[in-house]
């Protein structure tokens, strides 16, 4: 019977000892074997990143609207800090964890861009010198998915206005004068396409003849004209 219970105590303390020794285990990896990385994520414009995906070692989290992040169960002792984002490069960065420490890094990415893709052009592309419309169709769209502020512009600067015909499409009509000189009257047309960081132009023209110009033969304002005479031109000899 003595020796039952000696047995049973031993029992017992091995069983407290385990139990000691498995609550500081449990209390050393919650708290003691990892640290915190925080922060804020922006791109080059100085504007918030939500959706990176910031990693130290092998613990991960996501930026918020707001641009914030925490990393928490951060692996102890130097690691690699990256961060990834589609069209955004971001320098990886080395940090030094400490054992129930938060570290503050701020992070910058660059936008990996590509330009806009511009597009217009004139139906018709040539008027005769009585002078008539013209209608210019523009395209303009982002490889990036990046939104667009779109322009078209005639000689001087001056605003055309555009009509969206949706997914990145624009129309414009522009009537133009006679051209009562002898030698073509080309105008210029610019659209333009810009996401805040580059801007992509082209252009197209739209020729009013002249009246020296073979299209200005046969209506009734030159030799060989059949039809009633246009106001305000001036008659070729």
């Amino acid at each position: 019977m003595v020796e039952r219970h000696r047995g049973l105590g031993l029992a017992a303390r091995l069983l407290v000892a385990a139990m000691l020794l498995s609550a500081v285990l449990i209390n050393g990896c919650g708290s003691g074997s990892a640290g915190t990385v925080t922060g804020r994520v922006v791109d080059d414009l100085g504007n918030l990143l939500g959706g990176v995906t910031v990693s130290v070692g092998t613990a991960s989290a996501q930026t918020s609207g707001n641009g914030t992040y925490t990393v928490v169960g951060a692996p102890l002792g130097s690691q690699a800090l990256t961060a990834v984002l589609a069209h955004y490069a971001f320098t990886p960065q080395a940090v030094n964890i400490v054992s129930n420490q938060t570290l503050t890094v701020n992070l910058t990415g660059t936008f990996a861009e590509e330009a806009p893709v511009v597009t217009v052009t004139a139906s018709p592309s040539q008027i005769a010198f009585e002078g008539g419309s013209s209608t210019l169709t523009m395209t303009a769209t982002s490889p990036n998915s990046q939104p667009l502020t779109v322009a078209l512009t005639a000689a001087g600067g001056v605003n055309v206005p555009l009509t969206s015909l949706g997914n990145g499409n624009y129309s414009a009509v522009v009537t133009l004068p006679a051209n009562n000189t002898n030698a073509n009257v080309v105008n210029t047309y610019v659209a333009s396409a810009n996401d805040l960081r580059i801007t992509t132009d082209a252009s197209a023209t739209v020729t009013v003849a002249g009246l020296s110009s073979p299209s200005g033969v046969g209506n009734g304002t030159t030799p060989g004209g059949g039809g009633p005479p246009t106001p305000n031109i001036r008659h070729h000899r």
